[in-house]
């Protein structure tokens, strides 16, 4: 009995922290960006990052060197205001939460203006919109071309079709009481409040609500292909790591966040945006 309790004692140990993870590259951004809010790592390796002080969005290298940047404080076509998340599912449409003004604007991947899905200025004749929306705080974008956003004047989710009109609020037969973060993986849609994440499937239905002890301050989001969940915590710090049932596989706190904002996972690596500090954080998957 001794030994089987020790035995217990040590996978608990091993379930819940885990190995060190060496940290493969950690990236300093630029001093033009001095407070990051979203980021989007491409399958091109093209980084963009939004900016709360310039209100901007910046196109970066995988060395974390400027490229070009679009905006500036604003309500005009050419300018930002609260510039968010930012999203992509095939690296070359850039969709990008302009908060404030009350539209998503959509970029190539030379962050070049496409088109803009939302209000529209006052004085800009030209600008023809399908749709009004609420003020977009999180989006993600599908690979058939859907764009799901959470408008967080009517603390609903929207879903907007390929040809950029409003579809349907999503009808989510759970009432969401705070929801922070959407991100879509395969059939699924999740929704991150502050201690749960909720799954849907693309119909509103609720396929799974997962909420753990380990989640305190759910900060964003990223899944791979296994289903696996990978959240940051922004009151542990920490990286916590989820089965696609939401059991705990894992509490990574190897390295010292100050202020974790976003996670992204790309091919084989998770890249974590720390605003306070204003680096990326590379990691090697599995962790």
């Amino acid at each position: 009995m001794k030994n089987f309790n020790i035995q217990l004692l040590i996978f608990v140990l091993c379930v819940c922290h885990g190995s060190a993870q060496e940290i493969e590259r950690e990236v300093r951004l630029p001093s033009e960006i001095e407070k990051p809010e979203g980021l989007c790592v491409t399958m091109f390796n093209d980084w963009f990052v939004s900016d709360l002080q310039s209100q901007m969005v910046y196109l970066l290298d995988a060395q974390g060197q400027i490229k070009t940047h679009y905006g500036g404080k604003g309500w005009e076509m050419t300018q930002l205001d609260h510039p968010g998340d930012i999203a992509s599912a095939d690296g070359i449409n850039i969709y990008v939460a302009d908060y404030h003004n009350q539209r998503i604007q959509h970029f190539n991947r030379r962050l070049e203006l496409v088109s803009s899905l939302g209000r529209a200025p006052a004085d800009y004749l030209n600008y023809v919109s399908n749709s009004r929306i609420g003020r977009p705080k999180s989006i993600a974008i599908s690979q058939r071309g859907e764009l799901f956003y959470i408008d967080d004047d009517f603390k609903k989710i929207a879903k907007v079709n390929s040809l950029g009109n409003v579809e349907s609020s999503f009808n989510a037969k759970t009432v969401l009481q705070s929801p922070n973060t959407i991100r879509l993986k395969g059939n699924f849609v999740y929704i991150a409040e502050t201690q749960r994440i909720l799954k849907y499937d693309y119909f509103g239905n609720l396929v799974l609500e997962i909420k753990n002890s380990f989640l305190k301050d759910i900060r964003d989001v990223a899944i791979d292909d296994q289903g696996r969940l990978y959240v940051m915590d922004g009151k542990k710090l920490a990286l916590v790591i989820l089965d696609s049932s939401g059991g705990l596989l894992k509490v990574s706190s190897e390295y010292e966040f100050i202020n974790p904002r976003r996670i992204v996972i790309v091919n084989d690596r998770l890249y974590i945006l720390d605003a306070e500090k204003g680096t990326i954080v590379i990691l090697k998957m599995p962790i």
